[in-house]
């Protein structure tokens, strides 16, 4: 009795704690995700699954718990196609997610195998029919109402695989070439007359990471939250209403430079992502189907550079090479031997162009990672705020700022023109969501506004309304801003300074097999059958093959 009596203490107590962190995870998460880990937790208990099973299947849900008390949502197709990049997001987070992930997998065990203690129907109820109406309910849910963990986690995963193993056959590829193959990039007919002049000067483009327009004082409550980036808007070309067309930053450096989907991310269960192929089978990719941004400057005389936060051999920095960048430049070039912080590495850029080690006429890309999600500033913070993404935005304003300055007292800013955009929006978070008041149901995907700003000096300062336009226009818009135009490529955009353009593409998003429409300047998804999304599915028979 005295063996039995402590065994049902023990369960007692774990039931006890289990429900403890029940009683939190839902005063945190969705209601809709709640109820469905609550609902998948109850039909796991009534099927009885053995241990290994039961830990299984928990383990799963754990994994999704950490994920909607972590970001939101359920483990999104991103963060698998990114898992090679998981230190980018802080090691605050992954301590954070790994802690809720046992937690949460500990509280599906405990309680879905404990569950005859609160109690549980009748034995005699749980019979063969019984089991037979929860799995038609469990199926209904599944289908009408909202995916449960165990089933969101299946879909994820089979989507994952499946992008990662699609094959084009050479006439379908041919097709595609054949049907957007052009020898010019933008239609001089109809390009806009405030459209500057700026050819041969040299380019500088920042592409913050997982940066909205919202971010930035005018679209947002916060005063002095972004001071340079604000002054430094108003005395350029600004482009607002203007949509990240892809996500994640493979998806969106690769997508910008080349002007087109992509389906691949940067990590695939086989290995064949875009971040891990090496220089050959990219080239092979590339050979007489897509053109980037880099190949066509190099062929009009540019020196085309990029620097990143990360090492010349990380699998970002090769990328950016195969897509023919003259050099690339990693943190290695600037004497560290660590990922570079914001200010950092604006220092760094500031040493780089300054130096004249860059070959006039030049392109130079920058990406960096100090406003990554689940990063918070190492230097500079927005007053007393205890929030990571007003600390991060604040220190990368501080950064360009300094740059700014730099700039403005160097001869570069006779010859120079810088532009401020970004790899894609910020993942829209829960605490993203609260810190700039994003709505749930208009701002609940990877997809919204991002800055395209353009400054040269004596340039006139002139706001353009994109009406939802999005960065495939990214190529070539600064090509016709260097009046460059004698160019084969298979751009799907249009320059943004075209008041017409054939090509409808840059109103449609496409982030692996998931397709949206930034039309009237909203964001909505579209069906797979829809005749956006096949166009996009066929396009991919050029862009990865």
């Amino acid at each position: 009795m005295t063996i039995l009596s402590e065994t049902k203490n023990k369960h007692g107590v774990a039931v006890f704690l289990a429900a403890i962190f029940g009683v939190f995870f839902a005063y945190k998460a969705n209601a809709v995700f709640s109820c469905a880990v609550f609902f998948e937790i109850f039909f796991f208990s009534v099927f009885g699954f053995k241990t290994k099973i039961a830990w299984f299947l928990s383990a799963i849900i754990g994994a999704q718990i950490a994920s909607v008390l972590c970001i939101g949502t359920y483990i999104p197709e991103l963060l698998l196609s990114n898992i090679g990049y998981a230190n980018d997001v802080g090691i605050f987070v992954i301590l954070k997610s790994a802690i809720f992930f046992f937690a949460g997998t500990l509280f599906s065990f405990v309680i879905s195998t404990n569950i005859h203690i609160i109690p549980p129907p009748p034995i005699s109820l749980v019979n063969n029919k019984t089991k037979v109406v929860f799995v038609l309910i469990f199926i209904s849910t599944n289908c009408f109402v909202v995916r449960t963990p165990a089933v969101s986690f299946l879909h994820t995963f089979g989507n994952y695989f499946n992008s990662s193993f699609v094959k084009h056959s050479l006439t379908e590829k041919h097709q595609q070439a054949v049907l957007y193959k052009k020898e010019f990039v933008y239609d001089e007919t109809v390009l806009i007359r405030e459209t500057p002049d700026l050819r041969d000067k040299n380019i500088i483009v920042f592409f913050v990471e997982g940066f909205g327009a919202f971010e930035i004082d005018k679209y947002n409550d916060y005063k002095n939250l972004t001071p340079n980036i604000s002054a430094f808007m108003e005395k350029s070309i600004r482009f607002e209403n203007y949509f990240n067309h892809t996500a994640a930053t493979f998806r969106g450096l690769r997508g910008q430079l080349t002007s087109s989907y992509q389906l691949l991310g940067g990590f695939n269960p086989d290995r064949n992502g875009i971040g891990e192929i090496n220089a050959n089978e990219i080239r092979r990719k590339y050979q007489n189907t897509l053109v980037s941004l880099p190949d066509i400057l190099n062929r009009h005389g540019y020196h085309t550079y990029f620097a990143t936060a990360h090492s010349n051999d990380n699998n970002l920095n090769i990328m950016l090479r195969n897509l023919l960048f003259t050099r690339t430049f990693g943190y290695e070039d600037f004497s560290k031997a660590k990922d570079l912080s914001d200010q950092e590495l604006f220092n760094a850029v500031i040493e780089l162009t300054l130096s004249g080690k860059l070959e006039k006429p030049f392109f130079l890309g920058i990406y960096n990672v100090g406003t990554h999600l689940g990063q918070d500033s190492p230097d500079i913070k927005y007053g007393t705020a205890d929030n990571e993404y007003l600390n991060t935005v604040h220190n990368l304003d501080d950064a360009f700022g300094r740059f700014l300055k730099e700039y403005d007292k160097s001869p570069l800013a006779n010859d120079t023109v810088i532009i401020l955009t970004a790899d894609h929006t910020a993942f829209p978070s829960p605490l993203l969501k609260e810190t700039f008041k994003l709505n749930d149901e208009t701002d609940q995907f990877f997809l919204n506004r991002i800055p395209l700003i353009v400054y040269y000096k004596g340039i006139s300062p002139k706001t353009f309304n994109a009406d939802g336009k999005n960065s495939l226009d990214f190529a070539p818009t600064v090509l016709s801003l260097l009046r460059i135009n004698d160019a084969t490529n298979y751009f799907l955009g249009c320059s943004l300074f075209e008041h017409l353009c054939p090509r409808d593409f840059h109103y449609y998003e496409s982030i692996g097999k998931s397709y949206f429409t930034s039309e009237n300047a909203q964001i909505r998804p579209l069906k797979r059958k829809s005749k956006a999304a096949k166009r996009i599915k066929k396009f991919f028979a050029l862009s990865e093959n």
